[in-house]
């Protein structure tokens, strides 16, 4: 009987890392967990998928069917610049937020999935950023985000 837990133990882990190894060392960034990273937005409470490194940042939601709408995909970037956004294989349009550490300096609504090349449309803020918030469209309005408001981070 103790064989086969050990057996068992060692099937789950070798299960989990493959699953590790199969999403690039980056599982953790790429799954939301409830009470886990989470921005809030004029007392309402988004889950956030985190996109840190490079490989996260330019897949992004892309080939995904949908978002969630209590759910975000939050981009950090460790210098503050100008970073452009694409809706590059997108299936659903999205509002983009653009963050200054904790307050919205540009946005773009209802960036729309058609924006393909060749004539592909790249979002760019007008001032450096660090933080980008993706959410579905509509949720800016919804949410009552504005240029100068901020937006509180927990778990980043």
């Amino acid at each position: 009987m103790k064989k086969l837990i050990i057996v068992y133990v060692a099937l789950i882990i070798a299960v989990i890392l493959l699953a590790v190894f199969k999403a690039g060392g980056n599982l953790p960034s790429l799954i939301p967990f409830k009470g886990g990273a989470e921005a809030q937005v004029n007392n309402k409470k988004i889950s956030l998928i985190l996109a840190k490194s490079d490989k996260d940042r330019t897949k992004g939601l892309s080939g995904r069917n949908n978002l969630p709408e209590d759910q975000g995909m939050l981009f950090i970037f460790e210098k503050k610049g100008t970073y452009g956004f694409w809706m590059r294989d997108m299936k659903f349009p999205i509002d983009i937020i653009f963050i200054d550490d904790d307050m919205v300096v540009y946005i773009v609504e209802n960036a729309s999935p058609g924006a393909q090349t060749p004539n592909l449309t790249i979002y760019i803020p007008d001032v450096p950023v660090n933080r980008v918030l993706e959410l579905n469209a509509g949720q800016v309005k919804k949410l009552g985000i504005k240029k100068g408001i901020k937006i509180t981070f927990k778990g980043i």
